[in-house]
């Protein structure tokens, strides 16, 4: 029986673990997705985040990450992650939610692996609970959400063009 994966400090984490695409959830026969794919965009995201790190954690945990034997994990860039908010919810309100179809809606900071230019001692982080992009200290501790696989443009469709410069 496969046990369920808690979020984890940086003090108490593991490496990477294999895994199959699911794992009991502690109910006799239900299981939980350990991976999805975003429609949208065609990345698949670890559903699990293994709680907070410092963004060298961070690296270090999205190499060492395996997922139904897949070993190409890595750490989202800004942009990637700003993909999973519902920008059209701007006209409705101030800040935008993350999309309805994302199983793994929350409101915590999660790093990505796009470096601040200006300061490279920081990188961005995306905060879900409201839609910031900001930059911080590598050495802060945020949730980790690991992706892979590159974003499928539609023809015709421009993706993730605002964030270009960073």
């Amino acid at each position: 029986m496969l046990q369920q994966s808690h979020p984890k400090k940086s003090s108490d984490k593991q490496p990477g673990r294999a895994r199959s695409k699911t794992e009991e959830d502690g109910t006799a026969g239900n299981r939980k997705p350990l991976t999805w794919k975003d429609p949208k965009t065609g990345l698949e995201w670890q559903v699990q985040s293994p709680g907070e790190m410092s963004w060298h954690e961070a690296q270090e945990y999205a190499r060492s990450l395996s997922l139904d034997g897949k070993k190409d994990w890595r750490l989202p860039t800004a942009a990637e992650l700003d993909t999973l908010l519902d920008r059209k919810t701007l006209f409705d309100k101030i800040r935008p939610d993350m999309r309805e179809e994302v199983p793994f809606r929350d409101a915590l900071s999660y790093w990505s692996c796009t470096t601040f230019a200006e300061n490279t001692n920081n990188a961005w982080i995306v905060m879900f609970d409201g839609g910031y992009v900001l930059s911080y200290y590598k050495t802060n501790s945020y949730c980790v959400r690991c992706v892979r696989g590159r974003v499928e443009s539609k023809k015709g469709e421009k993706q993730l063009t605002w964030f270009s410069r960073i």
